[in-house]
């Protein structure tokens, strides 16, 4: 008897579990299952069971059936949904009765593969979030199964295809979230049944065509997201009846029209990157509840409204990249909320408003590349919250003012091409958060104040193109936030402080185009985050290599040191620099002959080394009175042929330094040199084809001789340029060839032997050439006769200095 009644209560045990784990229907099961097998379910981010509920588990018992209830697990989290399920009754309830699955959340659980069309089997379902995972393929139609479903959010994910048009059909949605995903076709009509509706988000999904006009039936609509799409047409009119809306974001479309005036409830309005066309409207002043108003870069025309300034709750207002005329209007001083104000980019004339200091909530003023004129009220220096300041590219003239030095929380401040004169204020030493100073393109004058130097946040200082005098204040050294020095094209006088060396951080410094003198600071040499030195067009002397070191300024690529008078000869340091590039030394007084350790500059582009010792004020330098003449004054040598290995070499410029030998005979299958110079050389021997097919190449003032290349070896481009004059090159032209270069250059037959019938019509001296004489090569026998005159000029200083030594 008992243990009849053991194999009974047995028997209940195991049926018990079994109907505790069937306690939802099969076909949502069924759903279930197809959704973890069709979405790679092994694969899943699972979350901690503590936290989000049990791992999902289809194991079957003997009988074929489940063993654990998606509503109710028997997992170790007792009492608990599965992750990411919703149901209809709690956990404790759902583990004696049948409940079903009224929502999903499976965001952000690296979802991959397709949405199954057994998704429609779960028709309580409520709520479906499958945000932020990788789901492809398209949107099942099956989903129009759901009709209860009030949110629907399939935003951040890879599915594509059109959105079906059976979506209209859950008429309870309130939510529909297509967001960043790669649909394409169309805005279907059918959404206009959701008369629930009050987010639409079919944002960032590359639909097409426009926008039906059954949307603007949707009377409940709070938030309409359509932008970052190709959305294209007008904008109705009727969008003014949804009087509930409070969103509004249609950017980055391709729509055309105006925005109506009745949305009294929109708070904020993004509607830029368009083509809105039309003046703004004066209807604009009902928006009463607006935030955010951004319709930057459309095509409105005409002036700015007055009554924007009745958007008494305006925070931002961005109207910048339109064609908008006209002042700015007194009442957008009457905005006390305003925080940004970005009118820029427009044809807006007249000065700015004194009244502007009264919006001291301002933190961003955009008002660059417009027209105003007059000068920078003093009553900016009211806005204490002010952060960043851009008027560039006005007609502003008058001073900087003083009050400027009250804008303590100031960041950038960008007034470059303007007409703004007088000095830089002391006081801009008190804006101590300040970043971003440019002033470059201005009539600035007087000296360049000491107390920069305070400006310990200074990260980048540019005054570029002024009329600033003195000496460059070694106050500066204290700038060590300072990444970028543009002090160029202005009047500076005196040394190179040496505290600039000491900013570690400094990349760029750019001094050239003033009248400094001195020798390089040898502090220059170890700033490890240097990575362009321009000093051209000074006065500068002493010895360049000072300034250089290898493995400290690793990140150096670009050196320009032309126009100066510095001195020595050219360091192996300069071309161990492993980052160079760029190096230009030309017209200084640099002894010695190219090394070859200009080969070790494995990675330079650009090498321009013209008159290495052309400098005026070279030591002993003879002034030649005939501009023709270049081989005194030169350095001498031969060119060392491994340059023309170099890699990455594009540009060679060796002109003026006297150098003999011959070209190479050939250039590697690699090289990328387009752009070579060595006139006003001795070079002799012949021309290669591979020399004369560069794209452009100045030869010109040498000994070459020899032939042209046969035609078939000769392939110049239409942009190609080539100059050869004063050589003495002979024998037939390769005319047509030289004839199709119709974009570029030819300079090659004055002072040379061609012998031919016709000559190319592009060069300058085709008219006067007479072919198979050197035509009488006056520019050679100028050349050596110059040379012999100097010579002798040169001899009788040398023997008059040793005649008067003698009666010394």
């Amino acid at each position: 008897m008992s243990s009849l009644v053991f194999h009974w209560l047995f028997f209940l045990g195991v049926t018990s579990t079994v109907l505790m784990a069937q306690r939802i229907p099969e076909a949502e099961i069924s759903a279930l299952s197809a959704l973890h097998n069709s979405t790679n379910g092994d694969n899943w981010l699972w979350h901690t069971e503590q936290d989000a509920g049990a791992v999902w588990n289809f194991t079957l018992d003997s009988a074929g059936s489940l063993v654990d209830n998606p509503c109710s697990s028997n997992s170790e989290a007792a009492n608990t949904t599965w992750q990411g399920v919703i149901c209809s009754e709690p956990p404790q309830v759902c583990f004696s009765q049948i409940c079903h699955v009224t929502g999903l959340d499976l965001s952000s659980y690296q979802l991959s593969g397709s949405i199954p069309h057994d998704i429609g089997n779960l028709v309580l379902l409520e709520t479906l979030d499958f945000t932020n995972n990788d789901i492809t393929g398209l949107i099942p139609i099956e989903v129009s199964q759901l009709t209860v479903l009030t949110e629907l959010s399939l935003k951040f994910n890879q599915l594509t295809g059109p959105i079906p048009d059976e979506i209209g059909q859950l008429t309870a949605l309130s939510l529909l979230n297509l967001e960043s995903n790669s649909l394409s076709g169309v805005l279907p009509h059918s959404l206009g049944n959701l008369s629930s509706l009050t987010s639409l988000i079919v944002s960032d999904t590359c639909i097409t065509g426009t926008i039906p006009d059954t949307i603007w039936q949707l009377f409940t609509l709070k938030q309409l997201l359509l932008h970052d799409n190709r959305l294209t047409g007008s904008i109705s009119s009727e969008m003014g009846k949804l009087t509930d809306m409070e969103l509004l974001y249609l950017y980055d479309n391709e729509l055309t029209g105006i925005i109506p005036g009745q949305l009294t409830a929109l708070e904020i309005m993004a509607v830029y990157s368009n083509q809105l066309n039309g003046t703004l409207p004066s209807s604009i002043g009902k928006l009463t509840a607006l935030v955010h108003l951004v319709l930057k870069t459309n095509q409105f025309t005409g002036t700015i409204p007055a009554e924007v300034g009745q958007l008494s709750l305006l925070q931002q207002l961005y109207l910048d990249s339109n064609q908008l005329v006209g002042s700015l209007p007194q009442n957008v001083t009457q905005l006390t909320s305003l925080v940004i104000l970005s009118l820029s980019n427009n044809v807006l004339t007249g000065t700015i408003p004194s009244s502007i200091g009264t919006l001291t909530s301002l933190e961003l003023i955009f008002l660059y590349r417009n027209s105003l004129t007059g000068t920078i009220p003093n009553e900016l220096g009211e806005l204490t919250t002010l952060k960043q300041l851009y008027l560039y590219r006005n007609q502003l003239s008058g001073s900087i003012p003083n009050k400027i030095g009250q804008l303590h929380s100031l960041e950038i401040l960008y007034l470059y091409i303007n007409q703004l004169t007088g000095p830089i204020p002391h006081e801009i030493g008190q804006v101590s958060a300040l970043e971003i100073l440019v002033l470059y393109g201005n009539q600035l004058t007087g000296t360049l104040p000491n107390e920069v130097g305070l400006l310990s946040s200074l990260q980048q200082l540019s005054l570029i193109g002024n009329l600033l005098t003195g000496t460059i204040p070694s106050e500066m050294r204290q700038l060590t936030a300072l990444q970028i020095l543009y002090l160029h094209r202005n009047q500076l006088t005196g040394s190179i402080p040496g505290g600039v060396g000491r900013l570690d951080l400094l990349i760029d410094l750019w001094l050239q185009d003033n009248q400094l003198t001195g020798s390089l600071p040898v502090e220059l040499s170890g700033m490890h985050s240097l990575q362009s030195l321009l000093a051209q067009n000074n006065f500068l002397t002493g010895q360049f290599h000072n300034a250089i070191n290898h493995s400290t300024q690793v990140e150096l690529n670009t050196i320009d040191m032309s126009n100066n008078r510095l001195t020595g000869s050219l360091s192996e340091a300069i071309f161990l620099l492993p980052q160079l590039k760029v190096l230009s030394l030309s017209v200084n007084c640099f002894e010695d002959e190219l090394p070859r350790s200009l080969c070790n500059a494995e990675s330079v582009e650009v090498l321009s080394l013209n008159g290495l010792r052309g400098s005026n004020e070279c030591p002993g330098r003879v002034v030649m009175p005939l501009s023709e003449v270049r081989l005194f004054n030169t350095i001498g040598g031969t060119v060392p042929s491994c340059l023309w290995s170099l890699r990455y070499l594009s540009v060679l410029h060796l002109t003026g330094n006297g150098l003999t030998g011959k070209l190479v005979s050939s250039l590697p299958s690699w090289t990328q040199i387009a752009d070579v110079s060595l006139s006003h050389n001795q070079l002799s021997g012949t021309i290669s084809s591979d020399i004369l097919n560069i794209a452009s190449l100045d030869l010109s003032y040498n000994l070459l001789a020899g032939e042209f290349v046969d035609r078939s070896q000769y392939m110049p481009h239409a942009d190609s340029n080539i100059t050869l004059e004063v050589n003495r090159l002979s024998g037939q032209l390769p005319v047509d060839d030289l004839q199709s270069i119709s974009n570029g250059s030819v300079n090659i037959l004055r002072g040379n032997l061609f012998s031919c019938n016709t000559v190319p019509s592009r060069d300058e001296y085709s008219r006067d050439y007479v072919c198979g004489s050197q035509n009488l090569n006056v520019a050679l026998y100028v050349f050596v006769s110059a040379f012999v005159v100097v010579a002798l000029m040169m001899a009788l200083v040398y023997w008059g200095q040793i005649c008067r030594m003698k009666d010394g």
